[in-house]
């Protein structure tokens, strides 16, 4: 059996709760506060759906290439500390130097609040359904989380 405590009085409450932060006991900062932050499951799952929608229509399976994996990850941090979705602003010169020999380039940006949502508005977008089941033989991907906006981008290359 506990003892019986009194209640503390609301604007007593109140006080102790300002006094206890202004000697630096403080609550840590929000996620809101805090940079944008790679997601690796969200990550993961963008990368299992580009593979199960070429599986799905008998398309060949892509490689995934770490170097494009770096081109997604650089451009999602873009867009998300500029909280502005946009494609890659020269595409092949970020490309070319890393992947030698490239016949055909593609990529799909976007933003939502969950992977799944991102990867539905992909596959039903014909222009972006078209760089998932493309002719590429190698892709990258990358989603990085901002608040509650995840920042994707897949970006896929055809090398020789």
């Amino acid at each position: 059996m506990q003892p019986n405590t009194p209640a503390v009085p609301a604007g007593l409450a109140a006080f102790l709760g300002l006094a206890l932060s202004a000697v630096g006991f403080q609550h840590p900062a929000s996620a809101a506060t805090t940079g944008p932050t790679f997601d690796s499951a969200a990550t993961g799952f963008i990368a299992y759906s580009v593979e199960a929608d070429r599986t799905w229509v008998h398309t060949s399976e892509l490689r995934l290439n770490p170097l494009l994996d770096q081109v997604a990850l650089t451009h999602a941090y873009q867009m998300a500390e500029g909280n502005y979705l946009f494609d890659t602003p020269a595409l092949a010169a970020v490309v070319g130097p890393l992947v030698a020999g490239w016949r055909a380039l593609g990529e799909n940006c976007g933003n939502g609040p969950t992977a799944a949502g991102v990867n539905w508005s992909f596959v039903h977008s014909p222009s972006h359904l078209a760089n998932i089941l493309g002719p590429y033989n190698e892709y990258g991907v990358a989603a990085v989380r901002s608040g509650s906006t995840l920042w994707v981008v897949e970006v896929f290359a055809d090398q020789a």
